[in-house]
């Protein structure tokens, strides 16, 4: 059992430097006991952009800086923005600032791809580590009796007051303020950049909702095409996206197989058992690397080569169906020797979650106009009322061995 409540303070304010925040400032007992858990210090081992750091050689910032990031940012606004400390219970402002910390503790090796391989979402696994046996879970239950529940449903959106969720998930959130500018800096990109102490001063609060004073909506319009241009140019490049398509592709292979090695037998146990927690906690984007360096030398000709392409970035290459036909694609990897199952990777086109911002749903940006009156965000700006109707999205393709 811990010694401390929901409350207590550490001795003296810990501080962790930080290249977007310059200082992230720790003075609560329990959250710096949340940090130095062995499942938070093992974000450290994931990648914040999984793959990207394929195309962009400076993107090895970890889930860890990041997360730090997200409750900075959320400690900021509970503590210094008056309307939401006004807003927030004491207890609140805490729940805040933790599931601002904790959001990404479920996410696997590689991030988001690693979804796909297992059928199963970082949320729902960040889930199961607050509210099932762990160590997070048993942290927060010594502190507060049902706390892990409660941090849940500010994940979830199921907490009673949506100004708690919405700081930290909606459309204008502490996790996207944080990665945006977090990505940008770290790919060397200018794309993700915005105002972000304007927005924090033009927070407001209506009805135990987030709203965002009229003067403050060029900077929130400047956020979010700056997450549109980051989408475009960063996080659903080419090459991320066929390297993503590639471990899909070894992954099917690699779990058809039959395998002695230790190393293998537990990846294939964690891909099909992705809730077994303790599994699951031991993976991270070494796992996967190992298994490359392990499986580039396999008897099998399938895994043996896309391990080495995967280890060793020979990536395959976009190709569109207008210029050729799938039959035509088909038949010509087959004389080359490859088996289109495995060598034929279908990309899909993204559309919804490209779209700088989605005026429907419970997530949406409201505006507090000069009169008093709260507006979507649409109804005030034409920019953005133009940009979340459109129906922008890549062109298909398919990925091939050059």
């Amino acid at each position: 059992m811990s010694e401390f409540t929901l409350f207590t303070p550490l001795d003296e304010t810990k501080v962790f430097r930080d290249p977007i925040h310059g200082y992230i400032h720790v003075n609560n007992a329990l959250i710096y006991a949340l940090i130095c858990t062995p499942t938070f210090q093992r974000l450290r081992r994931i990648k914040q952009l999984g793959a990207t750091y394929t195309v962009y050689s400076t993107a090895e910032h970890s889930r860890f800086s990041h997360s730090l990031g997200v409750y900075e940012i959320a400690r900021r606004v509970v503590h210094e923005n008056k309307y939401v400390a006004q807003s927030l219970t004491e207890e609140e402002k805490i729940y805040v600032q933790i599931a601002a910390l904790l959001h990404d503790i479920g996410h696997g090796p590689f991030s988001h791809v690693f979804e796909s391989l297992t059928h199963t979402s970082h949320e729902m696994m960040t889930q199961n580590l607050l509210v099932q046996p762990s160590d997070i879970h048993d942290l927060l239950e010594s502190a507060q009796h049902g706390l892990g529940l409660t941090i849940a449903s500010l994940i979830t959106h199921k907490y009673p007051k949506p100004l708690c969720w919405q700081l930290v998930s909606s459309q204008l959130d502490c996790d996207r303020m944080d990665y945006l500018l977090r990505d940008a800096y770290f790919t060397g990109t200018k794309y993700g950049e915005f105002d972000l102490e304007r927005i924090l001063r033009t927070i407001r609060v209506a009805n135990d909702t987030l709203v965002v004073k009229q003067s403050g909506i060029y900077a929130v319009e400047n956020y979010l095409m700056a997450r549109f241009h980051m989408f475009w140019q960063v996080y659903y490049h080419v090459n991320i996206r066929c390297f993503e398509s590639m471990l899909v592709a070894w992954n099917k292979r690699v779990m058809m197989v039959e395998t002695t090695d230790r190393l293998v037998m537990d990846y294939h146990h964690l891909i099909q058992n992705p809730t077994d927690l303790s599994s699951y906690l031991m993976a991270d984007d070494a796992t996967l690397i190992s298994l490359f360096k392990i499986l580039k030398d396999h008897d099998d000709p399938i895994i043996r080569d896309l391990s080495n392409r995967l280890l060793n970035r020979n990536l395959f290459h976009e190709i569109y169906l207008h210029d050729t036909t799938m039959e035509a694609l088909k038949d010509q990897l087959k004389d080359n020797g490859y088996d289109p199952t495995y060598y034929l990777l279908d990309d899909t086109p993204m559309t919804t979650a490209t779209r700088p911002y989605q005026s429907k749903g419970k997530q949406k940006i409201n505006i507090i106009t000069n009169d008093g009156k709260i507006k979507e965000i649409t109804e005030v700006s034409s920019i953005m009322k133009a940009l979340a109707d459109s129906k922008t999205q890549s062109e298909p393709c398919h990925f091939i061995p050059r």
